[in-house]
């Protein structure tokens, strides 16, 4: 039998083209989804369609039913502050699935914009949550039209700067949680 690697495996998936296994060599489904993921967050590391650098994969959990988007990673007082905000809803970080689109928001150019979105998508596929949670207006108005629900809330940097606005992201998780029947 032929041994494909990693990435030979993820560029036939992703072509659409279906890898069959004889039997005594069928891999665990749970092992092959982590696989696959492993596969993907390498992928981007190497990816050269633009001119962005470090793109990397979202973090968290990877079949979480709510996934929040942002413009870039999270500093530790914003992911603190996002932790208390999930707290207070009985979730933690560990629930949910975190996404950065944009990583370097003065450099972008349309074509890298493209690029990350479909970076964004392909990690939609694999997450493929229940509803979206966008952190940014621009980011918001790129990925609303597609087939998840998607919210829009005030960025988390913003509520270290602005605390009053606190309530209005408690309230749009409030509802994005009802709209799923989490609460």
């Amino acid at each position: 039998m032929l041994d494909l690697t990693q990435l030979q495996q993820y560029c036939l998936q992703q072509m659409g083209i279906t890898i069959w296994y004889n039997r005594e060599n069928n891999i665990n489904e749970a092992h092959q989804y982590d696989k696959s993921w492993e596969i993907f967050k390498q992928s981007l590391k190497q990816c050269t369609h633009c001119n962005l650098e470090n793109t990397i994969a979202g973090e968290g959990n990877i079949e979480a039913d709510i996934v929040l988007v942002g413009t870039e990673l999270l500093h530790e007082k914003s992911k603190a502050l996002l932790g208390n905000i999930l707290s207070v809803l009985g979730l933690n970080v560990d629930d949910v699935f975190i996404s950065h689109i944009f990583h370097r928001q003065n450099t972008m150019q349309p074509l890298d914009i493209t690029h990350n979105l479909s970076h964004f998508n392909a990690q939609l596929d694999r997450v493929n949550p229940k509803a979206i949670l966008s952190f940014n207006m621009e980011i918001y108005e790129h990925i609303k039209t597609g087939n998840i629900p998607c919210y829009y809330s005030g960025s988390i940097e913003s509520l270290l700067q602005k605390p009053l606005e606190k309530r209005k992201t408690y309230q749009q998780l409030l509802q994005l949680m009802s709209v799923l029947n989490i609460v």
